[in-house]
């Protein structure tokens, strides 16, 4: 249940120097609306709150008068001001409270990005107009394969071909491609747009059987994408059953191997031991008794290494190298009670040459940054809705106060491929390794200097550009071993290796915490979005429901784009029983409505009791891949299957329990086949995973959806049918279930069970 906390200024939440006693060293201090909403955050970096000086982050608000209070406004500490476009009134983008714009508060009042949707929240496309800058999924033209306009997206709804260019002149700027094996791995990158500067940086991938990276070789794809015509360089992984790096070989020119690793690692996956046959040797790392690694091989020098200290709650707060036997410091990291890295000290031959100050939204997004005393402004980030590293662009003080601004271009993985002015002239670009060893470039692909001292990289992680680490939040990522410094707090949540950076190519990781897809950043950055505001009764009562009641873990792939998965072991009914595709399914594994309920509450009672006896799932707590379940709450709306037909499930009206209605079946719903001119789709589990059973489903027209779940065929009507859901012809009934849930698994190799 959402805590809502009341109107006014809340106690602060401070960090000091002793257990029981001492000074503040930070503190963070919040004030909310009377909505709960949070309105206004106090970061004092240097002791306690101080409401008349503190430096704090705001937030603006519609007040409900309107019956709406979706945001309005940030505003950075500063006081720069970004307002929310929602266009037109009565318009889409306004009826559905969808922030359709970000608009500076210049002179000029400029949009620096403009949206359009495939569904719900779906971005499709976006512009920059200051730099005449467009991303898209879309082309001007059906896709001959998939038939629609969506020429970036393949027929699994998987990113095929993310493309930024010029609106003025039609030039791509950063264009990048993928290819997919059969389990959704992407087997080849190609970067036509180095291409076409005869430069080599497209890729060719291949995986073992458990779907991990063997090979990745850098070159130019042949016509078929099948192989390279000339490799320019290439890395080889021998792996352990858990991910460890048995092997490792790389080559610097595509030919001879310039390094032959192996490596030994001890039951916990921490690494014991580093041999070098080919190459220079390079330091082993070491760990302390929690996990920690307290000596870093250098990024830039690995045959050196650095001495890292860490605080109680394994938060890197030091570092140091060995200079002539004595030990200098590098870096010095100091943490809100968020566990927000708000102060950065960087030291040059152990003496501090400069103290970063770093201010966060309540999502967690670096937007103000001051170096050294705390009011001289340095930069400012400016991100995008798409993704919790969205980076729409970063405006730095050069000679003058944030006089200089860049755009960044992102690829699918959210890594930033290339930089531009407000001219959208290329400044610079970036190429990386599959574990984020990055190399700068310029316009042609030449090598180059960072000179513009970018730092927001692979998967939109913060480059240190003192030390070469990655900042990942909770963890940070060392790209040369592929490695995270410190275990991971969720522990085995997402693999076997508790240091591992999972199926890296595939999958994004914003918190060093817990792998999801590419495509599955709605599930995960769904939680810090900016709140959306009720269309109507069903999302106020619905859509906060659901999206909370989703394990980060699940899989999704882009073609249920703006639908929300909800993978459970289902009660009830014996035996075998064959999908309309052909996967079987076991015993108990079909919908059982006697654990849906009118009221919440009497589903929170039914999902405590399946806690409480493990009686979940009639006893089998996995789902068919054998992942162990537990119970949790969603809600559901109702179809009739056809518009104004029959009721397919009747309510007791005594106890609000729900069941089906009359002669219907299970298996007649579940094969009841599409209404082509119709509104409404069934569910015959086409997508990937055959443990999708249920799904909330925005109106973007993908695929087929289960008979539980609404699906519009446009945004209008949506709107206007949504309105009156209660009225039994379009909609019925609300039901929440207490359902037993799981995390995925691989339906290819566990189908047959």
């Amino acid at each position: 249940m959402k805590f809502t906390p009341p109107a006014g200024d809340h106690s602060p939440a401070g960090v000091f120097d002793a257990a029981t006693s001492g000074n503040a060293v930070n503190q963070v201090q919040f004030t909310y609306n009377d909505f709960g909403q949070s309105i206004q955050t106090f970061q004092e970096h240097d002791g306690t709150v101080n409401t008349g000086t503190t430096p704090s982050v705001q937030r603006g608000y519609a007040n409900g008068s309107t019956n709406t209070v979706r945001p309005l406004s940030l505003t950075y500490p500063n006081g720069r001001e970004l307002t929310y476009g929602y266009g037109t009134t009565n318009e889409i983008n306004d009826a559905l409270s969808r922030i359709g714009s970000i608009i500076d508060d210049d002179f000029s009042l400029t949009h620096l990005v403009d949206y359009e949707f495939l569904g719900l929240a779906g971005v499709i496309q976006q512009t920059s107009p200051q730099p005449n800058l467009r991303y898209t999924l879309a082309g001007v033209s059906n896709d001959p394969d998939t038939g629609d306009i969506y020429t970036g997206l393949d027929r699994f709804g998987r990113v095929k071909d993310s493309r930024w260019y010029n609106t003025s002149t039609n030039a791509d700027l950063s264009r990048i491609q993928y290819g997919y094996d059969r389990a959704s791995n992407r087997i080849w990158r190609k970067n036509p747009v180095a291409t076409a500067n005869s430069a080599e940086y497209d890729w060719l991938y291949t995986y073992d059987g458990l779907q991990r990276l063997k090979t990745a070789n850098r070159g130019t794809l042949n016509n078929t994408q099948t192989a390279l015509t000339s490799t320019a360089f290439k890395q080889d992984w021998n792996l352990d059953p858990t991910g460890n790096w048995e092997g490792f070989k790389q080559s610097d020119n595509g030919s001879t191997w310039s390094m032959e690793q192996e490596r030994t690692a001890n039951p916990v996956n921490e690494i014991t031991d580093i041999t070098n046959t080919v190459g220079s040797a390079w330091a082993d790392p070491a760990y302390n008794a929690v996990g920690n690694m307290t000596t870093i091989p250098k990024p830039k020098q690995m045959d050196e290494a650095y001495t890292a200290t860490y605080d109680a709650w394994n938060r890197l707060v030091k570092l140091e190298e060995e200079v002539s036997s004595t030990l200098e410091t590098v870096a010095e990291y100091q943490y809100d009670a968020r566990n927000f890295r708000v102060v950065v000290k960087n030291y040059d031959s152990g003496v501090l040459d400069e103290t970063t100050h770093a201010y966060f939204t309540d999502g967690w997004q670096n937007i103000e940054e001051r170096t050294d005393s705390s009011s001289t402004l340095s930069q400012h980030h400016i991100w995008g809705l798409r993704y919790i590293d969205d980076c729409l662009l970063r405006d730095r003080t050069t000679t003058t106060t944030l006089d200089e601004r860049l755009y960044a271009l992102q690829d699918a993985n959210w890594n930033v491929t290339t930089i531009v002015d407000e001219a959208g002239e290329v400044q610079e670009r970036f190429e990386y390794d599959p574990y984020g060893e990055v190399q700068q470039l310029d316009l042609i692909f030449s090598s180059s200097a960072n000179t513009n001292k970018w730092i927001v990289a692979y998967g939109g992680s913060h480059y240190d550009l003192h030390t070469k680490i990655y900042d990942s939040r909770y963890r940070c990522l060392h790209f040369k071993l592929g490695k995270w410094t410190r275990r991971d707090p969720l522990r085995y949540v997402d693999g076997l290796s508790l240091y591992e950076r999972v199926n890296q190519l595939n999958t994004i990781d914003p918190y060093g915490l817990d792998v999801l897809t590419v495509d599955q950043w709605w599930d995960e950055w769904s939680e810090n979005l900016l709140p959306w505001d009720t269309l109507s009764q069903w999302q106020n009562k619905n859509f906060q429901l659901v999206k909370t009641s989703i394990p980060k873990g699940h899989f999704i792939n882009t073609a249920q784009a703006g639908c929300i998965g909800v993978t459970f072991c289902m009660l009830g009914f014996p035996g075998y029983t064959l999908n309309p595709s052909g996967f079987e399914l076991r015993d108990g594994f079909l919908p059982d409505l006697q654990h849906c309920y009118r009221d919440p509450e009497q589903a929170r009672l039914r999902m405590k009791d399946m806690n409480e006896t493990k009686e979940c799932c009639k006893g089998f707590g996995t789902n068919i891949y054998g992942t162990r379940t537990e119970a949790r709450l969603i809600a559901i709306v109702w179809n009739n299957g056809t518009p104004g037909g029959a009721r397919e499930i009747a309510i007791n009206e005594k106890n609000g329990k729900f069941s089906l209605n009359g002669k219907k079946t299970w298996n007649a719903i579940l094969s009841r086949p599409p209404a082509s001119a119709g509104d409404y789709f069934n569910f015959d589990f086409f997508y990937f995973n055959p443990d999708d059973a249920l799904w909330y489903h925005a109106n973007n027209g993908f695929g087929n959806v289960n008979p539980m779940v609404v699906l519009r065929k446009n945004d209008k009507e949506f709107k206007e049918k949504i309105k009156s859901y209660e009225d039994n012809k379009r909609f019925n009934e609300i039901a929440y279930c207490a359902v037993c849930q799981a995390e995925w698994g691989d339906a290819n190799a566990n189908k047959s069970k």
